[in-house]
């Protein structure tokens, strides 16, 4: 979890400043317990909405183990 919030945290403030909207969305679950670690990044000129993004939405996915990357792939955006 700690490389996945310095990622989001880079992102977010580059984001920030060139001037973009940027809300964030911690999913934990048993993180602590070797689970999952997700987070959702909107960046966008006014995202206006939750910060989670909803499946088949995402056009991006950084992952640190391949398996994760693979449970996130519904996630997204066809092409």
């Amino acid at each position: 979890g700690q490389v996945t919030r310095l990622a989001i945290g880079l992102l977010g403030n580059r984001g920030l400043s060139k001037g973009y909207d940027v809300n964030l969305s911690e999913v934990q679950g048993m993180a602590h317990r070797g689970g999952s670690f997700v987070t959702h990044v909107k960046i966008s000129e006014g995202t206006g909405s939750a910060p989670r993004i909803e499946e088949v939405n995402a056009y991006v996915i950084i992952a640190c183990e391949e398996l994760e990357a693979y449970r996130c792939l519904p996630y997204l955006k066809k092409g």
